[in-house]
């Protein structure tokens, strides 16, 4: 009987443990924010005791993600991208918008985007204009300046913005073009920025979408002065 009683209470116990097992939340973001995204994350996590898993890439791989996966509960990315997507959205909410940045080495001085075309700047990195809202950017940029076929033999295409920053830092490419968010978090390296007049891109609205009721509760907290004083923080 002595046994049978154990074995009882383990196993109620146990059960007893695993509902009150919390629940983990799955949300995606563009790579370009991964920084103030993981900030607001680990504000939450402190304050709930909840546990958040974050996926970063470009709009194209994180928006495939969702789709397939089936676990994610939010995404924070370009408007446009989302809504070309057909992701249905209980909710949504806007961030900031996001802002092209030139970043250079400091060996060089770039006074304006036209200079791109001179001699002595021979790599010029970019996101993947067709899965990065900064590559698209870029190349809306290049055009509009008029200098994109001249220049178009220099370009180092990559993934995502973090890559285009890493490749900056390694000085692998003499000239990236970069949100300004992505460049808060290496502005201390030997770099260099030029900003970018917006009229020369579309317009980048940053947006949180919730897909599942669940993260209702994380969205709300992205919409708290702490969340929003860290977004300003990264130029947003």
């Amino acid at each position: 009987m002595k046994l049978v009683l154990y074995i009882m209470v383990s196993i109620l116990y146990g059960s007893v443990a695993l509902s009150d097992e919390k629940e983990e939340l799955y949300i995606v973001a563009g790579a370009g924010y991964k920084a103030p995204v993981n900030e607001v994350i680990n504000l939450y996590e402190k304050k709930t005791g909840e546990t958040i898993n974050g996926v970063f890439g470009n709009m194209k791989m994180i928006i495939t993600y969702v789709k397939q996966s089936g676990d994610v509960s939010l995404i924070i990315g370009d408007s446009n991208f989302i809504a070309k997507s057909k992701i249905k959205l209980k909710e949504s909410y806007k961030i900031g918008e996001g802002k092209l940045l030139l970043v250079y080495q400091s060996s060089l001085d770039i006074k304006d985007v036209n200079e791109l075309a001179n001699p002595n700047i021979k790599r010029i990195g970019i996101p993947d204009p067709k899965k990065a809202i900064y590559g698209k950017a870029a190349v809306e940029l290049l055009k509009s300046k008029g200098i994109y076929d001249k220049i178009k033999d220099k370009l180092i295409v990559l993934k995502t913005v973090p890559q285009v920053s890493s490749y900056l830092i390694s000085a692998d490419i003499d000239v990236g073009l970069i949100n300004v968010t992505d460049y808060v978090k290496i502005k201390n390296r030997k770099l260099k920025s030029l900003n970018i007049d917006s009229s020369m891109y579309s317009k980048i609205i940053i947006q949180v979408g919730l897909i599942k009721d669940k993260a209702a509760d994380f969205l709300s907290f992205m919409k708290s002065k702490k969340s929003r004083k860290i977004f300003n923080e990264y130029g947003l």
